[in-house]
């Protein structure tokens, strides 16, 4: 089975002639057939990305990924999991360093931490909290991107 995501493309000289040759037909079809999912939910997907952009806030998909990727950080490090602490960073990131792709950082992160787990626990035992090492990391990332805090 082959699904053409992009029908108008195919069909749009076609549809076109026939739209500007009878608009009351156009008019009766639009009325007759819902809308098309796949159109909707990519028009939705390009609104929604608009409005992250213009509001700075990043995309729900993108908040959930982190948390859950930063949750298993946790979780691997038998580290107390705070929510609320792990949406404070992920909102600082998004406010300072909106070039940083998190989830990436994070994954970048996880594997720094999976190389040396001992290290990290040392650190946090030593008093440095694993939040404070990620807002380094973070930091440090920022810097090599050449981004501005």
């Amino acid at each position: 089975m082959l699904k053409i995501v992009k029908w108008n493309i195919y069909q749009g000289d076609t549809r076109k002639k026939e739209e500007s040759q009878n608009p009351q037909k156009d008019e009766k079809r639009k009325a007759d057939f819902p809308p098309r999912v796949e159109e909707s939910r990519l028009e939705k997907k390009r609104v929604e990305k608009s409005e992250d952009q213009e509001t700075g806030e990043a995309h729900f998909n993108t908040k959930f990924e982190f948390l859950k990727r930063l949750r298993i950080i946790e979780e691997d490090l038998d580290q107390e999991i705070d929510d609320s602490q792990n949406e404070r960073l992920f909102d600082f990131l998004l406010k300072k360093y909106r070039a940083l792709d998190p989830i990436r950082e994070i994954d970048s992160i996880y594997e720094v931490f999976k190389k040396n787990p001992e290290g990290v626990k040392a650190r946090i035992a030593n008093g440095k909290p694993l939040v404070d090492q990620l807002y380094a990391l973070f930091e440090t990332a920022a810097d090599h991107a050449g981004l501005k805090g």
